[in-house]
C-alpha cells in the first residue's frame, strides 16, 4: 500500500475522546434557505451545497433560481454540475437524461467568467459520444480555464466520460488530489470541526454575609460592658491608690487593645484556613450521577482532565486521592452554574480543562490549600496579637489580684462583668469580621476567577477561531475517497473506464468516533468505515477500510470478489422516514455482507429543522442512495440488470449537443 495510506499527523490538545462523545449541531446558516429569499442567496446556497457533497438539494435550487428567471451561465454551469456529480450518464434516470437533453438545447448567450466554462461541460459531454476521437485540444481548453472552474469541472464530472478521455481526466484528478487532500493546514485543523461552540465563563455567585440582624447590637452592648466594666475597675484602683496597678491596668488595656485589632486579622485568617483545609480535604463519593446525563459527563471530564494533568515526579494514584476534595467542590460548581438543557458537557470541556491545570500549577507552586485573597492580611499580625495578649494576660492578673485585695465584692462583680462582656464581645466580633471579610474576599476571589476564566475562554475561542467549514471537509473526505479508489484500481490492475459503475458508503465507524455537523448539512465524522463497491464485466469488486479522519490514516483494506450470480438477495432496513439505514447483502454460499448506512438518531433533527430534507441531505453526503440502487438492482436481475441498465443509459446519454457551445 502506498504512503497516503498509512500518513499521519498529530492532532491538536483539546480534541481527545473521554468515555462519551455528545453529538454537535453548529448554529450557522450555511445550507439554510427560505423559500422568500432572493436569487442570489439561493445560488450562494446551492454552490455551498454542492461543495458539501449535497447535489440534488443544490440542484433544486439553482433550479429555483433558473425559473425565477436568472438563468446566468454561472447558474447553469453550476446546475450541470450538480446533475451529474459523482454520476456517470449510466446513473442518470429517464427524468435527468430528459432535463439534460433540455438544458443542452439551450443556447449559452452570456459573456461572463462562466460561459467558457459551461462551454466546457457541453463539450465534455459531446466526447461521450466520440470515445476515441483526439480530445487533445479540449484537455488544453480545459486547462486553461479559472482554477475554481477547472477543480470543480474535475471533481463533479470525472465519472462523465468514458473510454480513453475517462482515464486521463482520472489520472489528471489524481494527481491534484494528492496536494489538496492536506490543503488549507487540514493536519491542525480538522479536529476543530468537531469541537462545539464552547460555553462562555461563568463563577458560582457569591454566598451573602451570613451575619444576623441582632448581632451588632449584641456586640455593641458586649462591648459597652466590657468597657464599663474596665473602666469601673481602674477607678476602684485609683479611688484606694493603688498606683502600681493603675499602671498594670493601663498595660492590660493596651495590650488588650492590640490583641484585639492585629488579633482580629489573625482570628480571620486562621479560621478561613481552617475552612479551605475542611474544603479540599479528601472525599469519596458514595453515590454515583445518572449515567449519561450532564453530570455523570461532566465528572468523565474532570477524571479524565485530572489524570491527564499530572503535575512532575508525581504518581498518579496519589495525585487523584490527595485531589478527590477539591475535583469535588470545582465538579459541583460547574454542574450547578451550567446545568441547564441549551448547555452540554462538551461545552465546557474547556473549563474543566483550565481548572486541571490551574490545580496542577498550584500545586507544583505549593500554594493549592493557601489563601492569597485577604487583602488585610500582613505577616506580623499574629506576633502583634501575640504581644498584644502577653501584656494583656500579665497586666490583667496583676490589675485582678489588686482590685480583690483593696474591694473584694466590688472587684469580684466587675471582674465577672468584665470577663463575661469580653468573651460575647469577642465571639460576637470575630463572627461579624470573619463573614464581612469572608463576603469581601470571595468577590475579589470571584472576581480574579472569572477573569482567570474569560482569558482562558479567549485562548480557546482564538484557538478554534480557524475552524473549517462544512465545504471543506467535504472537500478532504472527497479526497481520501479519490485516493481509496485509486489505490483499489491499481490493486485490480483496472482503469476508470474498465469500471462499468461504482458506488462508495461513508459510514460512521463502529467505535471511538466524534461527530458533527451545520444546521441541515450532514455528519462528519472523526472516523469512517469506507465501503467500494466497483462494477466490471466480470463481477462485484469490493473494498472496506477504517478511515480515521483526524489523523489522515486508513487501516489495511479488506477487499472481496464476487460474480453478479453470486449475490442471492439484499435486504435493507428503512428508517421511520422510509430511508435505508441499513443494508444486507446475502451471497450464495451464505455469506453476509453488513452495510450500516447511518447512526441510529443520524435523521433526528434539531429544532427548527425538517426530518425529510435532514435525512435526504445524509442520503445524498453518503452515498447511500445510489449504492442501495446498485446492489438492488445486481441482486434482483444480476448481470442481465447491468446490461439492461447501460443499455437503458446510454440510449438516452446521446444528448444533442448545443449549436451554440
Amino acid at each position: 500500500m502506498n504512503d497516503d495510506f498509512t500518513s499521519a499527523t498529530n492532532v491538536a490538545d483539546g480534541s481527545a475522546t473521554v468515555g462519551f462523545q455528545a453529538h454537535t449541531v453548529h448554529e450557522v446558516s450555511f445550507y439554510q434557505v427560505a423559500a422568500d429569499d432572493p436569487p442570489e442567496k439561493k445560488y450562494q446556497t446551492g454552490v455551498r451545497c454542492l461543495a458539501g457533497g449535497i447535489p440534488t438539494r443544490a440542484r433544486l435550487l439553482f433550479e429555483h433560481v433558473i425559473e425565477a428567471g436568472h438563468g446566468t451561465s454561472k447558474v447553469r454551469f453550476h446546475w450541470f454540475l450538480a446533475l451529474l456529480s459523482d454520476r456517470s450518464l449510466h446513473d442518470l434516470a429517464p427524468q435527468d437524461t430528459t432535463a439534460l437533453r433540455a438544458a443542452r438545447n439551450h443556447p449559452v448567450r452570456d459573456d461572463d467568467e462562466y460561459t467558457d466554462g459551461l462551454r466546457i461541460v457541453h463539450r465534455l459531454l459531446d466526447a461521450v459520444s466520440t470515445p476515441n476521437a483526439d480530445h487533445g485540444p479540449l484537455l488544453k481548453d480545459l486547462d486553461r480555464l479559472p482554477p475554481d472552474q477547472h477543480d470543480k469541472i474535475l471533481r463533479h464530472l470525472h465519472l462523465v466520460i468514458d473510454g480513453p478521455l475517462q482515464d486521463q481526466l482520472w489520472r489528471l484528478e489524481i494527481s491534484r488530489v494528492h496536494t489538496r487532500r492536506l490543503a488549507a493546514d487540514r493536519q491542525q485543523r480538522v479536529w476543530k470541526f468537531f469541537q462545539p461552540v464552547p460555553a462562555g465563563p461563568r463563577v458560582a455567585p457569591v454566598p451573602p454575609n451570613a451575619t444576623q440582624p441582632g448581632a451588632h447590637l449584641l456586640a455593641w452592648v458586649a462591648t459597652s460592658v466590657l468597657a464599663a466594666a474596665a473602666l469601673h475597675l481602674g477607678w476602684i484602683l485609683v479611688q484606694h491608690g493603688a498606683v502600681g496597678a493603675a499602671v498594670a491596668w493601663l498595660v492590660a488595656a493596651g495590650g488588650g487593645y492590640v490583641a484585639a485589632w492585629q488579633g482580629r486579622e489573625w482570628g480571620v485568617r486562621a479560621y478561613r484556613s481552617s475552612a479551605s483545609g475542611h474544603d479540599h480535604r479528601p472525599w469519596h463519593r458514595t453515590q454515583q450521577p445518572p449515567p449519561g446525563g450532564f453530570a455523570h459527563q461532566v465528572d468523565n471530564l474532570f477524571q479524565h482532565y485530572f489524570a491527564r494533568y499530572l503535575p512532575y515526579g508525581q504518581d498518579r494514584h496519589t495525585w487523584m486521592q490527595r485531589t478527590a476534595g477539591i475535583r469535588k467542590e470545582l465538579r459541583d460548581e460547574v454542574v450547578e452554574i451550567y446545568r441547564e438543557q441549551r448547555v452540554t458537557a462538551p461545552q465546557v470541556a474547556w473549563l474543566i480543562r483550565y481548572l486541571a491545570g490551574d490545580v496542577r500549577s498550584r500545586w507544583e507552586q505549593g500554594t493549592l490549600f493557601s489563601r492569597q485573597d485577604d487583602p488585610h492580611a500582613r505577616p506580623g499580625n499574629g506576633g502583634a496579637a501575640a504581644l498584644g495578649l502577653a501584656a494583656l494576660g500579665v497586666g490583667g492578673l496583676w490589675t485582678a489580684a489588686a482590685a480583690m485585695a483593696v474591694a473584694p465584692l466590688a472587684g469580684l462583680t466587675t471582674l465577672v462583668l468584665l470577663l463575661g462582656g469580653g468573651a460575647l464581645a469577642a465571639r460576637t466580633w470575630l463572627h461579624i469580621l470573619v463573614e464581612e471579610r469572608r463576603h469581601a474576599a470571595d468577590l475579589l476571589d470571584r472576581e480574579r476567577r472569572l477573569a482567570d476564566r474569560q482569558a482562558a475562554f479567549q485562548r480557546w475561542c482564538a484557538k478554534l477561531a480557524d475552524k473549517p467549514d462544512d465545504t471543506e471537509m467535504a472537500a478532504w473526505l472527497e479526497c481520501d475517497r479519490k485516493l481509496l479508489m485509486d489505490e483499489t484500481l491499481r490493486h485490480y490492475q483496472l482503469k476508470p473506464s474498465d469500471v462499468i459503475a461504482h458506488a462508495f458508503v461513508d459510514a460512521p465507524a463502529p467505535a471511538n468516533r466524534k461527530r458533527a455537523r451545520v444546521r441541515y448539512g450532514p455528519w462528519r465524522y472523526s472516523r469512517y468505515r469506507i465501503l467500494l463497491f466497483l462494477l466490471t464485466r466480470d463481477g462485484v469488486r469490493q473494498a472496506s477500510t477504517e478511515l480515521d479522519f483526524e489523523r489522515i490514516l486508513f487501516s489495511r483494506p479488506e477487499r472481496m470478489n464476487y460474480r453478479f450470480e453470486a449475490v442471492s438477495h439484499v435486504r435493507v432496513v428503512a428508517s421511520d422516514v422510509g430511508h435505508p439505514r441499513h443494508v444486507t447483502l446475502r451471497l450464495v454460499g451464505g455469506d453476509a455482507i453488513e452495510v450500516p448506512l447511518s447512526d441510529e438518531d443520524a435523521e433526528r433533527p434539531e429544532p427548527g429543522e425538517d426530518v425529510h430534507l435532514l435525512s435526504g441531505v445524509a442520503l445524498d453526503a453518503s452515498g447511500v442512495r445510489r449504492t442501495v440502487h446498485v446492489l438492488e438492482g445486481i441482486a434482483a436481475e444480476g448481470k442481465e440488470w447491468i446490461h439492461r441498465q447501460f443499455a437503458l443509459a446510454g440510449a438516452g446519454a446521446a444528448a444533442p449537443p448545443d449549436p451554440a457551445s
